[in-house]
């Protein structure tokens, strides 16, 4: 299965499109802005869509749970560097709901994410083919609290029964370079 990053914007594009309340679409365009600066590995400006004091509560991830948590700016920053460095960036996100509301964003659906057989490695996994990529999709439900505009966090949880991960063919391997073409 290749992935499509770019088909993470739709439906976030048409609840832009159909939301006339400002103060929402500020947050609705922050997050396809933390989307975008996620995929494209672009650290600088996913910092700049979080508020002062960030806090993440992951449930159920599954995969590198005790990393997945971080609280504060800096907790924050080394979390989605370390997500760069390792190649876990390349995503879709298939949302089947996606609502917002004067405290933030929820909604659910199906995450789609690209790993290199290294970072399964560094987890202590084991992998057939060590210079591989393998897809990790889950469902998920997610809400994103909101401060003054800024992302003030994420509390995600995952279906951890229902986790797929099927080995790419390299023709279907999307890189943070190809991810918007």
């Amino acid at each position: 299965m290749r992935i499509r990053p770019k088909r993470s914007f739709e439906a976030l594009d048409n609840l832009i499109a159909r939301t006339s309340n400002p103060d929402h679409l500020v947050m609705l365009q922050n997050l396809r802005d933390h989307l975008r600066a996620e995929i494209s590995a672009d650290l600088p400006t996913l910092m700049k869509t979080m508020s002062a004091n960030p806090v993440y509560h992951t449930y159920g991830s599954g995969i590198d749970a005790e990393n997945m948590n971080p609280k504060g700016l800096g907790e924050t920053e080394k979390f989605y560097q370390r997500r760069f460095d390792e190649g876990t960036n390349v995503l879709e996100y298939e949302f089947e709901r996606l609502t917002v509301d004067d405290w933030g964003i929820a909604g659910d659906g199906t995450i789609h994410v690209i790993y290199p057989a290294r970072a399964f490695r560094s987890l202590g996994m084991d992998v057939d083919d060590v210079d591989g990529h393998y897809l990790v999709s889950v469902h998920q439900a997610f809400f994103l609290p909101y401060e003054d505009g800024l992302m003030a966090g994420e509390d995600v949880y995952s279906d951890v029964a229902g986790v797929k991960i099927e080995k790419l063919d390299p023709a279907d391997v999307v890189t943070t370079e190809q991810a918007f073409d």
